[in-house]
């Protein structure tokens, strides 16, 4: 008897990415590719409910997390009628899925920076955030804050590099020339079109352990950091851009910093600078790891 299967990432409120492996024995394939699968490149779209009883957890070497799949005893139910699955529905409407969406959600979410006191190293912060780490066993717990003293070794303010992005002002997802997100109204064309741009750079932070590289550092923080709003500093001549990047690069800072685990479909980890200003030297001196 033939068999077909599918790879699913799926989510609840307080897990946003989990794989679920199924595996299907059928006599007519071509009937279940249709009536199951949906369409060929998605099984289920995005506010369809699962309720799964009695599957399989095991961990996978090669996605290094634990892994669900069906068994003899699996039971899948689709788009339960419950008061559960309703709200996981309604949660799916408007809650990010991209990494990045859940990282700017989950810094708006801190609203004092300098509540941060845990301090670290960079390396900690690498081991602490590796999919494969004793304390990254794949729970809720799926992101820390740190605060680092370092250097702060790239920060391009006025060379060639992105350093603003323009989002939909009513669903924030990056948009080129125009929302393309069928689900927003904008997108949709119900409203009329309206988009705000924001900072969004790259940086890189450093220490006497290692580097952090492509750190994110966007919206309200990266304000508070550069110095300016974003509408104020596309207007700056390029002198003043160089004067702000020369306040803070290569200087001793303590850096607070948000970090989303890596994951089984993530293989790095996400960071993104929440505040970065300049370290009093005997602090930092008194306050920075061995390793």
């Amino acid at each position: 008897m033939p068999h077909s299967g599918a790879l699913l990432n799926i989510y609840r409120m307080s897990l946003t990415s989990f794989i679920l492996v199924m595996l299907w024995k059928f006599r007519n394939p071509k009937l279940l590719f249709v009536t199951v699968m949906g369409k060929k490149t998605d099984f289920l779209h995005l506010l369809q409910v699962l309720f799964l009883a009695d599957m399989r957890l095991e961990w996978n070497a090669f996605r290094r997390g634990m892994v669900a799949s069906d068994g003899p005893r699996s039971i899948v139910t689709e788009d339960p009628e419950t008061p559960e699955a309703a709200a996981l529905r309604m949660y799916a409407r408007s809650a990010p899925l991209r990494a990045s969406a859940i990282l700017a959600q989950l810094a708006s979410s801190i609203p004092d920076p300098s509540s941060i006191t845990n301090v670290m190293t960079v390396q900690q912060v690498l081991d602490r955030a590796s999919a494969g780490s004793a304390d990254n066993s794949g729970g809720d717990d799926s992101q820390f804050t740190a605060l680092l003293y370092c250097l702060l070794t790239k920060y391009d303010l006025d060379g060639c590099s992105q350093l603003t992005i323009t989002k939909c002002a009513q669903c924030q997802m990056p948009v080129q020339d125009m929302c393309i997100n069928l689900e927003c109204p904008i997108g949709c064309g119900a409203e009329l079109p309206r988009y705000d741009v924001a900072f969004d750079l790259r940086i890189k932070l450093s220490d006497h352990t290692g580097s952090l590289e492509n750190i994110r550092l966007s919206g309200v923080a990266a304000e508070r950091v550069i110095g300016c709003k974003v509408n104020e500093f596309m207007a700056m001549p390029l002198d003043m851009k160089t004067h702000l990047k020369w306040k803070l690069l290569l200087e001793r800072c303590a850096a607070r910093i948000l970090v989303l685990r890596s994951s089984s479909d993530r293989p790095r980890p996400l960071i993104s600078l929440l505040s970065c200003t300049m370290a009093d030297p005997s602090e930092a001196a008194a306050c920075i790891p061995v390793y």
